[in-house]
């Protein structure tokens, strides 16, 4: 009885071996057509992912491009804004400028009407005394 239990679990194991065999043999074989189909579709996409390298490449040139395209023009934007500023501190001085001078030519008019207006009347020593002081150096 024994021997009859170790016989059927030998014949039971090697079916086991057998069957697996079978099924790793059955999943590993490729049908030729399939593989013909698989290199093409790997074909196709090695060609799809050689373009869009190249386009990649493409991409990053033009974008190279217009950065520097950009950084010129944002050094010249940062030069104009430089030469703006010093423009219009110009014009305020220039404009401060013209004020003071309008101011003291007011206060000029204003003194020459008054003096036509009212004349200083010196006498003898005032008038002495006034041209001296003024022609002193």
């Amino acid at each position: 009885m024994k021997d009859l239990k170790i016989i059927a679990s030998y014949i039971l194991v090697g079916l086991l071996v057998i069957s697996l065999f079978l099924n790793i043999r059955s999943c590993t074989k490729i049908d030729d057509t399939k593989y013909e189909q698989l290199h093409k579709d790997n074909e196709k996409l090695q060609r799809m992912r050689d373009s869009l390298i190249n386009l990649n490449n493409q991409l990053k040139l033009d974008y190279d491009k217009i950065q520097l395209d950009i950084d010129k023009r944002n050094k010249l934007i940062d030069k104009l804004n430089g030469d703006l500023k010093s423009a219009e501190q110009r014009v305020s001085e220039a404009k401060d400028k013209a004020d003071r001078l309008a101011k003291e030519k007011r206060d000029a008019e204003k003194k020459i009407d008054d003096l036509q207006k009212n004349p200083i009347r010196r006498n003898d020593d005032d008038l002495l005394n006034s041209l001296k002081n003024k022609l002193k150096p």
